[in-house]
């Protein structure tokens, strides 16, 4: 016979194992899902750092990553005289070992780069070779593998030297000419008749590739008997964001002009006579210390 407490009481404690067994089922379930969003250090520390690890930001744009870690680099580069060595200096940051600091200049109709220098430490300053009168693109650059360009900073070199105003006006000049003063004689590129109107332009340009500008200028009476009076010109260069700068050439005497001008604006040679109504000539030379040489004619 079997007693009916002892099944009751059986009856309990197998009620009580399944609550328990269901129970651990619930936590093994949590545990389970905890361990797959914990980061795999956490799991190294025995979860310690869970509680202290900052949320992360998970954001599509790759370079938010590298942004700080990209090499910073500068090339400084001053202008530079024709036939003489050009000075540089460059600053280089966050290099990496397997990286090259190189300093190329663009050659050839295709506008391929080609090194120039290998910059071995972060920063300094050396001395290139001699280039001619010239505009030259040059750039400092961080190579990876296989020459990829990691950074890079582009600079262009002007390279400057006398040009004479026969060759920067050369299809005004026709060639110039020479004037023969009483003890010596004078090599024109440019002249004018001036005197029938009071202001005239002997030559102009759009967009300087000059710093500077040298005029002489000497005036010509049209008649010898004209040739002991008093009459003058003034001769100005006019530039766009500076004053002008003016001198005044009386007859069959040698003036001169130095000028310094703004790269890249326009200027020009103006003339005014002081005896308006009698025909003389201006005959000027002089040079311009230029980047290019190309004809400036307008």
């Amino acid at each position: 016979m079997i007693w009916a407490g002892a099944t009751t009481r059986r009856g309990d404690r197998l009620g009580r194992t399944i609550l328990r067994r269901r129970r651990l089922g619930d936590v093994a379930g949590l545990l389970i899902a905890a361990v797959a969003v914990v980061p795999s250090s956490a799991v190294a520390d025995g979860g310690r750092s869970i509680a202290s690890a900052p949320a992360v930001v998970y954001r599509d744009d790759a370079t938010v990553a590298t942004k700080s870690k990209k090499p910073k680099i500068s090339l400084a580069l001053p202008t530079a005289d024709a036939g003489a060595t050009v000075p540089f200096s460059w600053t280089a940051a966050r290099v990496k070992r397997n990286h090259r600091l190189v300093l190329q200049r663009q050659v050839g109709t295709g506008r391929v780069w080609r090194t120039m220098r290998h910059l071995s430490k972060p920063g300094g300053a050396g001395q290139l070779p001699a280039f001619a009168l010239g505009s030259y693109p040059l750039r400092i650059a961080v190579l990876g593998k296989r020459k990829v360009i990691v950074a890079r900073q582009e600079r262009r070199l002007y390279v400057y030297g006398q040009v004479p105003l026969s060759t920067l006006f050369r299809s005004q000049s026709d060639g110039g000419g020479v004037y023969t003063l009483p003890t010596s004689s004078f090599t024109w590129a440019l002249a004018d008749g001036i005197g029938f109107t009071a202001q005239s332009t002997i030559a102009s340009v759009k967009r300087s590739p000059c710093r500077s500008i040298h005029v002489d200028a000497v005036l010509e009476p049209r008649y010898v008997e004209y040739s002991h009076t008093q009459e003058t010109a003034t001769v100005s260069i006019v530039q766009e964001s500076r004053d002008a700068v003016s001198t005044t050439v009386p007859v069959n005497v040698v003036r001169s002009l130095d000028v310094p001008l703004v790269v890249g604006q326009s200027w020009s040679i103006n003339v005014v006579h002081q005896d308006a109504g009698v025909l003389d000539h201006i005959f000027i030379n002089g040079s311009g210390n230029c980047y290019s040489a190309e004809d400036l004619s307008s």
